[in-house]
């Protein structure tokens, strides 16, 4: 976003002031800023800038006809934001209906709202999918079906144009996409739940992976991220735990071995 396309070092975004939110997609980048408005730079070949073009900017460009964001999400290469009023709208990539307006063009260049979401208070996405939480907790997910994300075991159901309401959930206050999992936090004790196949995240069988399964040994969530194949917490107290994949020491507990169970992360202030 500095106007150029090499440097290893960090550099400042250029006309960029005031900013309240940052995301990054795989190949771009978006900024919230504090009056509402949402900027984006990177590669904008899908649509995934908004500003209306399928071409790619090395400085920001602003979105178009989108005002009163609260929040913005990223995706491999679609882009979503809600309004204070919870509204949610997604551009860019659609190939298989990560954008949930009820299309099946490829991609659109500028915000599209999504189908029957208009009390979201929270979204996320990674890859082709995407999630959110309305007022009342219930979690909708739509896009790519892949893992079972959608909460659908269904080798025949690929994916959802439009959102689909995950069953058997209680209500949630946050989500959380990885590559083979969702994870939410719980509106009644800050508890976690998540679904999908990836045996490190989730313990469950191909038949039961569209089912939340609760994650013992967690309560008072405050926050929840995920990265590819694995899961970070942040609980009212301060403590972080981890699990998943920790083949590269993701988990930071010391040490490389992969776990299905929350563990501590060492050496934190």
């Amino acid at each position: 976003g500095d106007g150029s396309n090499s440097g290893s070092l960090a550099t400042y975004v250029v006309g960029l002031t005031s900013i309240a939110q940052v995301v990054a997609g795989t190949a771009h980048s978006c900024a919230l800023s504090e009056s509402g408005r949402v900027y984006c730079w990177g590669q904008g070949t899908f649509g995934q800038l908004g500003n209306g073009e399928a071409k790619s900017y090395s400085t920001p460009v602003e979105v178009t006809s989108l005002s009163g964001v609260s929040q913005i999400t990223a995706g491999g290469h679609h882009t979503c934001a809600r309004t204070a009023q919870g509204e949610l709208f997604c551009w860019g990539y659609n190939g298989i209906g990560q954008l949930g307006n009820v299309s099946t063009d490829s991609f659109e260049v500028e915000p599209q709202a999504v189908f029957d979401q208009d009390e979201a208070v929270y979204v996320d996405a990674y890859g082709d999918t995407t999630c959110s939480v309305a007022m009342d907790g219930e979690v909708f997910c739509w896009g790519s079906n892949g893992s079972a994300k959608l909460g659908i075991v269904a080798e025949d159901v690929p994916g959802s144009i439009v959102p689909v309401s995950i069953g058997a959930l209680a209500p949630a206050t946050g989500v959380s996409i990885g590559e083979e999992h969702v994870c939410v936090i719980l509106e009644e004790g800050g508890d976690v739940s998540c679904w999908g196949i990836n045996d490190h995240i989730v313990a469950l069988q191909p038949k039961d992976a569209a089912v939340p399964s609760h994650i013992a040994g967690l309560g008072s969530t405050l926050q929840l991220a995920s990265g590819q194949q694995h899961v970070c917490v942040l609980s009212k107290d301060g403590d972080v735990q981890c699990w998943g994949t920790n083949v590269n020491g993701q988990l930071g507990n010391g040490g490389k071995t992969s776990s299905s169970d929350p563990t501590s992360v060492v050496g934190l202030p």
